[in-house]
């Protein structure tokens, strides 16, 4: 083993990991003051998940002879680079489930917020990024934020006219820690070390993790969820190839969705709107600047990820029929909790506790009223208005709390109440140039393609086979058909071995225009390195084609092509190009 090698390789490879995280770090803080600075340019969207959050919360350290069942809530933290805000979105562990229908909710109702939000109480940079036609989404390298669904979602925001671009990115593996990662500490370490009965109290001591009232961020409670999985499983068009696997260890880290100028042709589309359809590239490194499309060609043709404009809008899932057990209720409404809130001084709320945990929905005492709603302040009206109705959580005359609630809206009953957006069409619109940046850097990209389609498995029967334990003639004869079939293979590996290609002879300028015909390409491992018996020298050398002619339709976007330029009747020219673009007419192309 050489080991001065392998450190050798490892420095190298070190060395590479850090130049891609100083360069994502970098790239990470141009766009959040870009956000902040120039917010009618771009929006900077940032979220994370962090572990769930049990009811009640008795500090950071578990109480002896205290039991250990609690009532789940996971938070989920999103902000907004370009306002500076910063939202918590609770909903219950295991009333629905976590992956991309929840993960496509929390972000339309965000996005919903920010494109319909009443102008009479939005900041000047709320107004400013009602009209930002631009989208970037930063996450780490989970499932749930990389999935065909997610896909398909942003890509219908750009049919709907809600963007013309949108970005999706994700740091290198170990360093997507940022500002989402230094709140969930807040959260979970610092307003988490104080009792909390229910989450009216846990949002009451936000006060004594974040002091000031501008960097507190915002509770919502989502009590919806809607079928995005199901509304693209018959028109999506699902990808493959872009995650991490035992085949392929580079992943894509960068994902653009912009209006495609190459539609899909009719039978693909169908009966649905293709008007302004959306192409999708990739990138294996967010830094690069060459985004690549189908069969990873720089600067191609991007994967196209629905068949057409979805008709209508999603429905609403149903709420799976979990229930905590009854042993485990039983536990929580049991003497040693409510002696605990009693000793809190929460006594009055060990019955609201309850309730929660019997019906798995924070209890509401109704909408906020006129006169309540006067007692906040501006910015705390500014905070809460957009995501749904605000309505006080809590008991009252011991802790309550005001907390906007996110469900079914009624007025969302057609297709243009949900998505249109004031004074633009509800769907369709003009394509627009893609703009296309120059390509400076050339990173990992693994081979991303459309997934085939899916065939149902049989199922296999559950009826135990019997064992016949075989006769030791029948072993015997067994293990030499192993040991043959472990020869064949070791036989077959050593032809695919490719065989180490000659140096080529150095030759002198004069000695190659002397003698052009004597230089031969040398052998290509294409054959595992041999050639067949019938071939001589004079067939291995690099003969120019009887036929240079080719049908248009070969004339694709990488491909080469020869071109022949007559300048005069007399003279002209042959040139080797590569084919950059074609036009809608077959005889028609770009080099």
């Amino acid at each position: 083993m050489d080991h001065k090698f392998q450190r050798e390789l490892f420095n190298e490879q070190l060395k590479a990991h850090h130049f891609e995280v100083k360069h994502w770090r970098r790239l990470e803080t141009m766009l959040q003051l870009q956000a902040q600075t120039h917010p009618e340019e771009v929006i900077v969207l940032s979220y994370d998940d962090t572990s769930a959050m049990g009811f009640p919360r008795m500090t950071n350290r578990p109480i002896k002879s205290m039991p250990n069942d609690r009532v789940y809530m996971t938070p989920f933290n999103l902000t907004n680079h370009g306002t500076g805000e910063n939202i918590y979105i609770y909903d219950f562990k295991h009333k629905w489930r976590h992956g991309a229908d929840r993960l496509c909710t929390n972000l339309y109702f965000v996005l919903s917020r920010i494109k319909f939000k009443n102008p009479e109480s939005s900041t000047r940079t709320e107004k400013t990024q009602r009209l930002t036609r631009k989208l970037v989404l930063m996450a780490d390298n989970c499932t749930e934020n990389k999935n065909n669904p997610l896909f398909q979602f942003l890509a219908e925001l750009i049919m709907r006219g809600w963007f013309d671009d949108i970005e999706l990115l994700f740091g290198p593996v170990g360093h997507t820690h940022n500002g989402n990662d230094a709140v969930h500490y807040i959260h979970n370490q610092i307003a988490g070390n104080y009792c909390s009965i229910t989450p009216a109290e846990l949002f009451q001591n936000y006060n004594h993790a974040w002091h000031k009232e501008r960097s507190r961020p915002q509770p919502v409670i989502i009590e919806s969820q809607f079928a995005w999985s199901d509304r693209f499983s018959t028109i999506g068009i699902p990808l493959q190839g872009f995650t991490t696997t035992r085949a392929s260890p580079t992943n894509v880290r960068a994902f653009w969705f912009s209006v495609s100028l190459t539609p899909l042709p009719v039978e693909v589309a169908g009966d649905l709107d293709n008007s302004r359809q959306v192409e999708l590239k990739i990138k294996g490194s967010p830094s690069a600047q060459t985004w690549y499309g189908e069969d990873c060609v720089p600067n191609a043709k991007g994967f196209h990820v629905l068949k057409g404009l979805p008709p209508g809008y999603p429905l609403c899932k149903k709420p799976r029929s979990y229930r905590i057990p009854q042993e485990y209720l039983t536990r929580l409404k049991g003497q040693k909790m409510r002696d605990y809130c009693a000793s809190q001084g929460r006594e009055a709320m060990f019955a609201n506790f309850v309730e929660m945990a019997e019906t798995y929905t924070v209890p509401s005492l109704g909408p906020v009223t006129a006169e309540q709603w006067s007692t906040l302040s501006a910015f705390r009206k500014l905070s809460m208005s957009g995501y749904g109705p605000i309505e006080r959580i809590g008991v009252p005359g011991c802790v309550t709390y005001f907390v906007p609630f996110i469900r079914d809206r009624p007025s969302h009953q057609t297709e243009q109440s949900f998505w249109a957006l004031p004074g633009q069409a509800g769907s369709g619109g003009a394509g627009v140039p893609i703009p296309m940046p120059a390509s400076s850097l050339s990173n990992a990209v693994p081979m991303v393609s459309y997934a085939p389609v899916p065939v149902p498995r049989k199922k296999k029967s559950k009826r135990k086979r019997k064992t016949i334990r075989p006769s030791p003639d029948e072993k015997q004869e067994s293990d030499q058909d192993e040991h043959e079939e472990g020869e064949e293979e070791e036989e077959v590996k050593s032809q695919r071995a490719p065989t180490k290609r000659a140096a080529p002879t150095k030759r002198t300028t004069s000695q190659a225009r002397k003698r052009p015909a004597e230089l031969v390409e040398p052998d290509r491992p294409d054959n595992g390195g041999s050639q067949p018996e019938n071939s001589t020298d004079e067939s291995s050398g690099s003969e120019a084609p009887g036929d240079w002619e080719a049908n248009m339709d070969d004339a694709k976007v990488g491909t080469f092509a020869v071109v022949e330029t007559v300048y005069a009747p007399n003279d002209g020219g042959i040139s080797l190009s590569q084919v950059a673009f074609c036009f809608g007419q077959k005889d028609s192309f770009v080099c």
